[in-house]
């Protein structure tokens, strides 16, 4: 056997992984084509007039409007990118029914068919976010602004909310059959995650203690993503003010934390996901 024919996988393996190879690599295709190239273009000229004309108003305190602002687009176009790319390579695949039933006869499993399409989301919105965030980064150089390391901290748990999010996106989208149902809900559920963590340690308090809180508002807390765990927050100035420190603890907490719900959300939408008749 030749050098370059011996593969670390087992053989019955190969063909899993190919396929999902496939349908990811045909993923970003399909969204460089699309989106991804003119959101880029659209922040990088938005980041330059921020950069340039608006922080000038912030005297004083221009690196730190500049970050604040920058992390904010980064997270609004990302949103955008992972809802529109995720109902996309979804909903309308399975309304229109071809592409999938092609996949399908000739041999594609269905949970290979979304994992596939997942790992193609996010690979090209966590492209297309890096891509931007140097952008963010040159204009930052330019006007010597000064950017501590933490930040770097808070662009990975920027990409780790952005994995989640897909994660019931996707769930959400096989579960309904409207576009302006599947935004809605999505947007519901993300603006919901940030809240989770305050309504659990609300929840907790010896004064809430009922039935309506132990049989209604803790269950929806741990059914809804908790994006304490994934976000900074205000603590990003008290760590760059030397006010506490960061554990890297936390961080590997938040990455087990997505893997584990991106896990979970895609398990249910595989159960979820029918061939289309």
């Amino acid at each position: 056997m030749k050098p370059w024919k011996i593969c670390l996988l087992p053989q019955s393996l190969n063909p899993m992984f190919k396929n999902i190879k496939t349908i990811t690599f045909l993923t970003i295709t399909e969204e460089m084509r699309s989106r991804v190239l003119a959101s880029f273009f659209l922040f990088s000229v938005f980041s330059l007039y921020l950069g340039l004309v608006l922080t000038r108003l912030a005297i004083e305190f221009e690196a730190r409007f500049f970050r604040d602002l920058s992390f904010a687009l980064l997270d609004i176009f990302g949103l955008a990118m992972v809802l529109t790319s995720t109902y996309r390579v979804l909903r309308q695949d399975v309304g229109k029914g071809s592409m999938v039933e092609l996949f399908l006869v000739r041999g594609l499993k269905p949970w290979q068919y979304l994992v596939g399409r997942y790992l193609g989301v996010i690979l090209t919105v966590s492209l297309a976010i890096l891509m931007m965030a140097v952008v963010s980064l040159a204009i930052c150089l330019m006007r010597n602004f000064t950017l501590p390391s933490i930040y770097g901290v808070e662009f990975i748990l920027l990409l780790l909310r952005l994995l989640v999010t897909a994660g019931f996106g996707f769930l959400i989208a096989l579960w309904t059959h409207s576009q302006a149902n599947f935004f809605v809900s999505s947007l519901l559920v993300y603006l919901s995650a940030y809240a989770a963590g305050p309504l659990r340690a609300l929840a907790q308090l010896p004064q809430q203690q009922g039935r309506l809180m132990n049989f209604l508002i803790k269950p929806i807390t741990y059914l809804l993503p908790n994006f304490d765990l994934l976000s900074l927050g205000d603590s990003v100035d008290a760590i760059v003010y030397g006010v506490h420190g960061y554990s890297w603890g936390n961080l590997g907490i938040a990455c087990g934390y997505s893997f584990v719900f991106c896990s979970i959300a895609l398990s249910l939408a595989c159960l979820s996901f029918k061939r289309p008749e």
